[in-house]
Order: C-alpha cells, then structure tokens, then sequence
C-alpha cells in the first residue's frame, strides 16, 4: 500500500524540482531590458548588464549608433592616450566600457582629462560602437563609445 503513495510523491517532487530549475534558470538569464533616453545618465552597470548589449557576431546591436551618457570613475590606470582610449568604470570596479576619441580631439581631451584624479567621477556623452572581436574558438560582439566632441567629457 506505501508503494504506490511514494511514487506519486516521488513525480510530484520531481515536477516541482522541474519548475524551480526552469524557473531559477531563466530569471537568471534574463538581462534588463534598457530604454535609451537622451535626457538620462546610465550607470556602466545599467548599460553593460542591458539586453541591448547582446548581439552574435555579424549582427548590429539595438544600442549601436545611440547616443547615450554613462557616468562612471576615471581610471589612470586604464587611460592610454597614445591610443585615444580610456574606461570608465563603474563604483564597484568590476564593470567598465571603453571610451575611444578620434586623433582631431586628442589635445583638447588629453588636456582635460591629465587634471583628473584617479577614481573621479566623470560623465561622458558619445555614440555605442559595436565591432566583431575574435576569440580563440569563435567570435564576441563588444562594443565601446565613442566621444564625438570634447565637451562631452564632464567632471562631477
């Protein structure tokens, strides 16, 4: 008589493993979904954690040629101006976005940013550019902003 009782508890438990597993898994991979609004500051956390940055390779993302504003924290450590690149990096220092300027604004750029200190707060305004960049075995979408004018790097 106990037989068929611990069968039935058995697939019930099973189901219930079932569902918890689905649903622990998706809300897992679920991203956040991110509006752009040309009015509003994004944390790199806000941008870099958005759906919108997930594309394959060969395929252009929601959030190339937004133009968007990220606050974040100036790193020396990641400033290279031979290369017209910095990151901003978020508070946490795990999450950053590259930051990339054309050689025509390099002096104005460079002459702004050597006043800043390490871990500033900064803010800056420009326009996601996304590019396909090999890996060992196959092929990330990345993307990084790119300053259109001088102006659009604010101290906070």
């Amino acid at each position: 008589m106990g037989g068929p009782v611990i069968i039935v508890d058995m697939l019930m438990m099973t189901k219930y493993i079932f569902i918890i597993v689905i649903l622990t898994s998706t809300s897992m991979c679920n991203k956040n979904a991110l509006t752009i609004d040309a009015d509003e500051v994004y944390s790199i956390k806000e941008v870099t954690s958005s759906s919108l940055f997930e594309t394959k390779c060969g395929e252009t993302s929601e959030i190339e040629n937004e133009m968007i504003t990220i606050r974040g924290l100036f790193s020396t450590l990641h400033y290279t101006p031979e290369a017209y690149q910095l990151y901003l990096l978020d508070p946490n220092q795990k999450d950053r976005i590259e930051t990339r300027y054309n050689k025509d604004l390099a002096e104005t750029i460079e002459t702004r940013v050597d006043k800043l200190q390490d871990n500033q707060p900064i803010q800056v305004t420009g326009k996601i550019i996304g590019y396909d960049q090999p890996k060992n075995f196959g092929c990330k979408r990345v993307h990084y902003l790119q300053i259109m004018n001088a102006d659009d790097i604010i101290v906070k």
